[in-house]
């Protein structure tokens, strides 16, 4: 009978990755002798990433372009003024209220919110209902500054999405 040789099962390795089979399969020591595609320092003895890499390059580059494209993708804000009627009997003069509405960093699927309509809505009630204090309307935060027979609002909205801001002011007399 042929006399077998019998090799002791192999073990696992305990760091999870495959051991090297022989010594000098181990990495290469040398800076210039290492795997393709991998840049390293032309010099040996200079330390390891000294020249860019390519992912150094590019996020350089984006860097470099993206105040650009914010500067150029910031929109003007927008100025409206509508003239809101209200009820009769409410102001000192007149039935009709001059509200200013300015809108920062507009956009476009939240155009309702500086609407003829919504601005109107926010208006009318202050005005009808005669306030002198803090209201809030259609999401609007108004805070009322009284000086003598005037009566100035200045109301606020702020997107939680999105960053748009609208500022609406107006000015009343009412009938005292």
């Amino acid at each position: 009978m042929p006399s077998a040789t019998r090799r002791a099962p192999r073990r696992p390795s305990r760091g999870g990755g495959p051991r090297p089979s022989h010594p000098l399969s181990a990495r290469p020591s040398h800076p210039l002798s290492a795997r393709p595609g991998r840049l390293l320092s032309a010099r040996p003895g200079s330390p390891r990433g000294a020249r860019p890499t390519i992912a150094a390059v590019v996020l350089c580059a984006c860097c470099a372009v993206t105040p650009a494209l914010s500067a150029a993708a910031t929109v003007k804000p927008i100025k409206r003024s509508y003239t809101v009627t209200v009820r009769k009997g409410a102001l000192a003069h007149g039935n009709t209220v001059m509200a200013r509405v300015k809108v920062l960093n507009p956009e476009m699927k939240v155009s309702g919110w500086w609407s003829r309509r919504t601005v109107a809505r926010v208006v009318r009630k202050g005005v009808n209902n005669g306030y002198q204090m803090p209201y809030a309307s259609e999401g609007y935060r108004c805070t009322p500054t009284v000086k003598a027979k005037q009566t100035r609002f200045t109301c606020r909205l702020r997107g939680a999405d999105v960053p748009t801001m609208v500022t609406l002011t107006y000015a009343v007399r009412y009938r005292g």
